[in-house]
């Protein structure tokens, strides 16, 4: 596992997706990232607070760990 690991690092401004908990009945093939979210800041090594609202506490922002999210591309940046 160390081996592979790749240390991921985000700064504030840049632009990612975040990885949804996936329930037991959704459907495999519904989508498992939501986004585009911009960060807002790093909180610590592994936690980020990006601009997605919690839907529980109502905050405009919510914490989360780095694993649960991806470096978005835009499209119209992707080469083909």
């Amino acid at each position: 596992y160390d081996s592979r690991f790749v240390d991921i690092n985000f700064s504030p401004g840049d632009t990612v997706m975040y990885e949804e908990f996936k329930y037991p009945n959704t459907r495999k093939l519904s989508p498992t990232f939501s986004g585009p979210y911009s960060i807002i800041q790093k909180m610590s090594d592994v936690n980020y607070e990006i601009n997605k609202k919690n839907s529980h506490t109502k905050e405009k922002t919510e914490i989360v760990h780095v694993s649960k999210l991806r470096k978005y591309y835009e499209p119209d940046k992707l080469k083909l």
